[in-house]
Order: C-alpha cells, then sequence, then structure tokens
C-alpha cells in the first residue's frame, strides 16, 4: 500500500549550525520527507537550482556565512515564487519578523522551536 506522503514536495534545510542542521534533516526524514541540506546560503541555492523541481519547502537561517537567508530568499524568489521558505532564527527583532509577514510564501520562526511548530509552518497541521 502507497504511502499518503510520497509525493510531498523536498525541504531544503540551509543553516551553518551543523548539529541542528543535521537534527532537522533527521526529523523531516522521519517524517517523510525526502531532505537536501547545506551549511550556508551559497550552497542552500546551488542545491536548490539543482533541484528546483523537487523542493517545495525551505527551511534557513538568517546569519550564515556567504549569502544570509534572507539574501537566499530573495535569490530563490527570483528563479521560484511559489516555493514555501520559512526563516529561522535565534537573533531577531519584531521589526525584522514584521517585515517577513509583509513577504509573499515567506515565514519567520524563531529558535527554538518544536516540530510541530514547524510542520504547522509549512501548512501540514
Amino acid at each position: 500500500m502507497a504511502s499518503a506522503h510520497l509525493h510531498r514536495p523536498a525541504v531544503l534545510v540551509v543553516d551553518d549550525e551543523e548539529d541542528l542542521r543535521r537534527i532537522l534533516s533527521n526529523i523531516l526524514r522521519k517524517k517523510g520527507f525526502e531532505v537536501f541540506d547545506a551549511e550556508d546560503g551559497k550552497k542552500g541555492l546551488e542545491i536548490f537550482e539543482a533541484f528546483q523541481h523537487k523542493i517545495g519547502y525551505i527551511l534557513a537561517d538568517i546569519n550564515m556565512p556567504e549569502l544570509n537567508g534572507k539574501e537566499l530568499a530573495a535569490e530563490i524568489r527570483k528563479l521560484d515564487v511559489s516555493v514555501k521558505i520559512i526563516l529561522i532564527s535565534g537573533d531577531y527583532s519584531l521589526a525584522e519578523v514584521d517585515n517577513f509577514s509583509k513577504e509573499k510564501a515567506l515565514q519567520f520562526m524563531a529558535k527554538p522551536f518544536r516540530i510541530d511548530e514547524l510542520l504547522k509552518a509549512m501548512g501540514l497541521r
């Protein structure tokens, strides 16, 4: 019998914190997602360009070397306006949150967060 989530879009996890990236990737895989991961925005953009046809969700840290999460989101928007982008950070201001919420298909989550909160932000709960 086929699983209900076989046709879910893949998730791209972009975070320079290796432990967090690995934990998020493992949890999402256990939830039935194909997961790609990258240690910075530049590598994340390269992966998105290569697998754009598969990726439906991007979870990216805001503060990263090379290309930060906000810059990554802007570059991805040039390629695909429909992919759901969730920016995460443990260091943020209310002004930043307001700016994120005004942008199309761009959400913000404060670290730390629970996996059920992430799934809700992805529109899966």
